[in-house]
């Protein structure tokens, strides 16, 4: 008898939570699509914050990849070129197209669309210069697990605006979770 309700609970149980897990997973998956494409700044040489002040213009070289269009489609690069002008239009107060200059060259090293289970991700190396002389290198890294911004377009799109956001604020979002904390 003991056994025998053990088995009945086991199958409620399981009945129960097949369902409740479906439920989460459906919530999460509506999560990843509000949310969108997600990018970060990974510095190889850090710029210096205060030095951004300085910089009267930005200008966006065209972007590159080493990696061939089979694994990189050129609609990729278009729409980093075009995210890229929409920005410097956009932040012309801020930069007014003047001297001292700061020059961004970008390399795609690494492009995956979004499958059914697989993740949207684009790994772009980001090589700062002023006058011909470096001034910093990073990789900014976009991924998307939502299907509505896990095309080129929209990784192309969020890579533009996470440098934007670093250009325009000084601050990488780590920095500014480590600034919270110690204000704590």
């Amino acid at each position: 008898m003991l056994a025998k309700s053990r088995v009945i609970a086991g199958v409620l149980l399981t009945v129960g939570v097949l369902p409740l897990s479906g439920c989460l997973s459906a919530v999460k998956h509506g999560f990843y699509e509000v949310r969108g494409a997600k990018g970060a700044i990974q510095f190889v040489e850090r710029l210096v914050p205060g030095d951004l002040e300085r910089y009267r213009s930005v200008r966006f070289e065209p972007a590159t990849t080493t990696i061939g269009p089979k694994l990189c489609p050129p609609e990729v690069i278009t729409a980093y070129d075009r995210a890229a002008l929409q920005w410097c239009a956009d932040m012309r107060d801020r930069f007014p197209g003047r001297e001292p200059a700061l020059r961004i060259a970008t390399d795609v090293v690494y492009f995956q669309r979004k499958g059914l289970f697989g993740d949207a991700q684009l790994l772009a190396r980001l090589k700062f210069t002023e006058a011909e002389r470096p001034v910093g290198d990073a990789l900014v890294v976009v991924g998307s697990k939502a299907f509505r911004e896990g095309s080129g377009e929209a990784l192309a799109e969020t890579a533009i605006k996470t440098i934007g956001k670093y250009l325009r604020d000084g601050i990488v979002p780590e920095e500014e979770k480590e600034q919270k904390r110690e204000r704590r």
